[in-house]
């Protein structure tokens, strides 16, 4: 098998230790096409989407765009987890009279509260679709953490529907309702390639 030089790709002898024509010193590796070897410029990124994997990035990653259909998806996932770990507590806690200890009141807040910061993310990600920043997702969330803060979780409490508590709810509504249904950026924008290309 012929050998040539690394640098100007002219044929060698098999012995030799510098190459004839350009002087250069003769490398254990050797380049067995005709050609001298030239460096590759960086070849350009792929700016397409890269599928979702696992947990951390299916529901609690904030970058990357994420449309109407994956949304619902997941955000159908964290909602049925939720209420399944609700579930849980109110069998597992509840009393003859359909009452929560303070303990078991405590623990469900603290569930719901926790389950906010999925929701945030998978939300942060759609409004990212949308070429929106985060700012309604940071209201959407704090109207959830209110409510889930002044909520009696008790099943025998009478319900009190109070006019902050209606105002809220329609609010956190309508932005829940926005984000479902506006339709994301066609092609590129400020935060990635379109998730349907």
């Amino acid at each position: 098998m012929a050998k040539f030089c690394s640098q100007c790709g002219k044929p060698l002898s098999p012995d030799a230790k510098f190459c004839d024509a350009c002087g250069a010193k003769v490398d254990s590796t050797v380049n067995l096409s005709k050609e001298p070897i030239t460096e590759i410029p960086n070849a350009p990124v792929s700016n397409r989407r890269v599928p979702d994997n696992g947990i951390v990035e299916n529901f609690f990653k904030r970058d990357g765009r994420l449309n109407r259909l994956r949304y619902f998806k997941r955000s159908l996932v964290v909602g049925l987890i939720m209420m399944i770990c609700l579930m849980a507590i109110f069998i597992m806690d509840v009393n003859a009279l359909g009452q929560l200890s303070t303990f078991g009141i405590l623990v469900a807040k603290a569930v719901a509260i926790i389950w906010q910061v999925p929701i945030y993310c998978l939300m942060v990600r759609r409004l990212q679709d949308i070429d929106r920043d985060e700012k309604l997702a940071q209201i959407y969330v704090a109207i959830s953490i209110a409510t889930v803060i002044f909520t009696d979780y008790n099943l025998s409490a009478a319900d009190d529907q109070s006019p902050i508590k209606i105002i809220l709810s329609l609010v956190g509504t309508v932005i829940a309702l926005y984000v479902f249904f506006c339709p994301g950026t066609k092609g590129a924008n400020q935060y990635g390639e379109d998730p349907l290309a």
